[in-house]
């Protein structure tokens, strides 16, 4: 079950958004938020005006194993690191980071193996042999090269924050804390650290003939509040650093979803009532290779002799969801329960009663409300 199943909502006007989820199969969270978002829009009586492709698990048949592990191991565990074993492939291979480099289709990975911006193969850092690009992520890229979308949605899951984590970002100077301030944090969201929210790649032009790093071709590092130490005089921190015009109206887009969730602390590392507010990822080390967010926003020609892939760049939207778990409101994507948290007659079953042993109501509305944010900002 390699497959994934593709969910086509059509808007008033010609142009899609596309909505894709288990990128990693540990954020079960995010898939939920997707099956959310094509059932809601399933009910809709009008259309909204961009249309939408809605791929709830790019990964299915390894989703099938983690939900499996999920119901064992319950949500505490699970948000805890037991999902961690479902990031990435048991070779290291990392799925978020398999995409072209900027700028060049997918007809530039001749071989299937992932290259640099200058065409060499993506080596791996232990067997220092050439990393063989995932198949899911193939038949992703070409669902993006054939449809065009002009706005991207990826959602995820994120773990909370701890003590260690802002230990690492010390350590790694993105921001300034000591360790006397990190032992007395109270768990706020902190400017350098990536909370839960909503974050976009904006759409840009590549800057570098090598590398992986493309962070300061897409925003000014000096102007951007996620990067607190990151100054230059005379220039003051704004959440709309984005370089490009059509970038900065990208940040205004993710600041928009992020304002349209209703409750805040779901959106902790937006600073919504800490300004400048927060719309980029802070640093974090990467593997090799490229992700989503550095490949969908710029334009991308074709190879010399090719018109296939062409296409204009198209922001990209990482949805952050608070926590890991799911609120089993799905099961292998099949509705068991409503938005109001009642159950859903199954056919062959023998009461219209049953429901999932482990559905939890409080984190269905969770999930929904971010499900709600991005239809109502993106969407519509």
């Amino acid at each position: 079950m390699n497959e994934f199943d593709a969910h086509v909502f059509f808007g008033t006007s010609p142009d899609f958004a596309l909505i894709i989820a288990g990128m990693h199969v540990s954020e079960q969270s995010g898939i939920e938020v997707a099956h959310w978002i094509r059932t809601q829009l399933a009910a809709r009586s009008q259309p909204t005006r961009l249309g939408a492709i809605v791929i709830p698990e790019v990964f299915p048949g390894r989703g099938l194993e983690a939900r499996a592990a999920e119901w064992t191991a319950g949500p505490a565990r699970w948000d805890g690191g037991v999902g961690g074993d479902y990031r990435e492939y048991k070779d290291g291979r990392h799925p978020n980071r398999h995409f072209p480099p900027p700028g060049k289709p997918l007809a530039f990975l001749d071989k299937g193996i992932l290259k640099t911006i200058d065409g060499k193969d993506v080596l791996d850092g232990k067997t220092r042999k050439p990393i063989q690009q995932i198949a899911e992520i193939r038949r992703l890229i070409q669902v993006i090269e054939a449809v065009k979308p002009v706005i991207i949605v990826s959602v995820h899951g994120k773990r909370r924050r701890t003590t260690d984590d802002l230990t690492n970002a010390a350590n790694a100077g993105t921001i300034t804390m000591t360790k006397d301030e990190i032992a007395k944090w109270t768990g706020d969201a902190i400017k350098g650290v990536n909370f839960t929210g909503i974050y976009v790649d904006p759409r840009y032009s590549p800057c570098h003939p090598t590398g992986f790093d493309v962070e300061d071709c897409k925003f000014d590092l000096a102007k951007d509040p996620a990067y607190p130490n990151t100054t230059k005089k005379g220039v003051v921190k704004q959440f709309d650093s984005a370089i490009s015009t059509d970038g900065q109206a990208d940040d205004a887009l993710a600041l928009k979803i992020a304002k349209a969730v209703k409750d805040a602390t779901l959106v902790a590392g937006n600073h919504l009532t800490d300004a400048p507010e927060v719309v980029h990822y802070a640093k974090e080390p990467a593997g090799p290779g490229f992700s989503l967010g550095d490949w969908g926003p710029a334009d991308v020609s074709p190879v010399p002799g090719s018109t296939s892939g062409a296409r204009p760049g198209a922001p990209v939207f990482t949805i952050e969801v608070d926590e890991d778990h799911e609120s089993w409101a799905f099961l292998d994507g099949v509705p068991y329960m409503d938005e109001n948290g009642q159950p859903i007659p199954q056919p062959k079953r023998p009461s219209p009663k049953a429901r999932p042993a482990k559905f939890d109501k409080a984190r269905s509305a969770q999930l929904q409300d971010y499900a709600q944010a991005i239809i109502a900002a993106c969407l519509t």
